[in-house]
């Protein structure tokens, strides 16, 4: 079930900072602290886009796999699984979430979380390579109705150092579910097993829950 079932215009861990930073505006006009009209006018403002958090609905084909989230696509390779011993080729695709994207993530595909696993690391700037594997990071694997697994990781960056995930283990999940959030940004990852078909690549822009990523070939 979706841990923000309630249609609010902001994500939830967002809420407070939203009602602060207009409180604070509030008080000082109320003061008539005149100089910080505008500075706490256009901060209350950033906090709001920051955590906006927008209704996203997809009714298309069910094998399609959405973007986890918000930003552009950085990197599309084939690695090694980095989870599994055998090391079967897996895709892995890379979005870079600016501080300007919405920061709420969404499950790829509908399924299984089988585990839910968070690393310590560094907080190398997100749009490096390595911080995939050396950042901070929360990984969320998702076992299909295919028996295959799906991995989304989130990583936090030099700004980002707060992640939130709002799902735990055995919890069903449907495509485009609200699964988690990375404070101002960051990188998240996806990894899908090689069978897939991959419709976007390198330079896309994304849109969690809506842009499709790619096409599970249940043939393939």
């Amino acid at each position: 079930m979706s841990r923000n079932p309630i249609k609010f215009f902001f994500a939830k861990e967002g809420l407070p900072f939203v009602l602060i930073s207009w409180a604070a505006l509030f008080f000082a006009m109320v003061l008539e602290w005149t100089y910080l009209y505008i500075p706490l006018f256009f901060c209350a403002l950033l906090i709001s886009w920051f955590f906006r958090d927008p209704e996203r609905d997809f009714k298309g084909d069910p094998n399609y796999i959405l973007a986890p989230a918000d930003g552009k696509i950085v990197e599309v390779e084939v690695l090694k699984d980095p989870l599994d011993s055998e090391g079967r080729p897996m895709h892995r695709i890379s979005i870079f979430m600016s501080i300007f994207d919405v920061h709420v993530n969404r499950a790829p595909f509908s399924g299984t979380v089988e585990e839910v696993r968070y690393l310590e690391g560094r907080f190398f700037s997100a749009n490096l390579e390595k911080s995939s594997l050396e950042n901070e990071r929360n990984w969320v694997i998702i076992r299909t109705h295919t028996g295959e697994r799906i991995y989304l990781t989130q990583i936090a960056g030099i700004i980002a150092r707060r992640i939130s995930c709002w799902v735990k283990r055995g919890e069903l999940v449907k495509r485009g579910q609200r699964i988690g959030l990375i404070r101002f940004g960051s990188r998240v990852d996806i990894y899908l097993p090689q069978k897939v078909k991959l419709l976007a690549g390198k330079g896309k822009r994304t849109k969690a829950g809506k842009s499709i990523l790619a096409y599970w070939d249940e043939e393939g």
